[in-house]
């Protein structure tokens, strides 16, 4: 013979006030109000709230640049809308003989002598280095940076992950780049006429420079996303 459990009765607990609350419908009206204070998902901009100015005493000076500081600016609103998805390849490519041949990490210094004047530390594995000072090179160059276009089919490349905005004309020596060591070799092709800042790569790392330099307003990895480049 089965019988049945009488539903407990009484008065209902009101948890007091302040206590930790776990019902599902309060957990989640929290989880709501921490994730989205404003009420709503950020609304996508194309240029940021506000803009800080450089400080006066900027001690990188030459070295930090304002957002679209190029005359023709890339375009990062209509072009969003009808932009491809690329990615960048999963693995860099190896770099050509042309860009290889006869490179030297150390240029004519010894490693010791290397590091203690262009190795600034390790923050984890990651090494930090003393790159050139922008009150001397600006751009990294040996002169001011020239605002130019580079045309559609363009093909350039860089050493670096897609975080960087650096870049050279395909080919360019390493010694000519003037760059530590990198393993991280990318090619693109230009798909849309991209505004670049063009200079003489400044002698550093050991490296005599020479080499022509871009430098765009953006990281290889945005310009894919806008449809300025095509990772080869």
């Amino acid at each position: 013979m089965s019988t049945t459990e009488e539903p407990k009765t009484g008065p209902i607990r009101i948890p007091a006030l302040g206590a930790k609350r776990t019902d599902r419908v309060s957990v989640v009206a929290l989880f709501r109000v921490n994730m989205f204070p404003l009420g709503h998902l950020p609304v996508p901009v194309s240029k940021p709230a506000e803009q800080l100015a450089a400080p006066e005493d900027d001690f990188i000076v030459g070295l930090r640049f304002p957002p679209g500081d190029h005359p023709e600016p890339v375009d990062t609103v209509s072009v969003l809308d009808n932009a491809p998805v690329r990615e960048l390849p999963a693995q860099p490519s190896e770099p050509s003989a042309e860009v290889t041949d006869g490179h030297s990490p150390f240029g004519s210094l010894d490693e010791k002598s290397w590091s203690r004047r262009y190795l600034g530390g390790m923050r984890g594995d990651i090494p930090e280095y003393a790159w050139p000072p922008g009150a001397l090179f600006p751009e990294g160059g040996t002169e001011p940076g020239e605002a130019v276009t580079l045309p559609v089919d363009t093909v350039i490349d860089r050493f670096g992950d897609g975080l960087g905005r650096i870049f050279a004309p395909e080919g360019t020596p390493l010694a000519e780049r003037a760059l530590p060591s990198s393993p991280a070799y990318r090619r693109y092709r230009v798909t849309r006429a991209l505004p670049v800042w063009r200079t003489v790569t400044a002698p550093w790392f050991g490296q005599p420079g020479g080499g022509t330099r871009y430098r765009a307003t953006y990281s290889a990895g945005e310009l894919i996303t806008l449809g300025y480049l095509e990772a080869l």
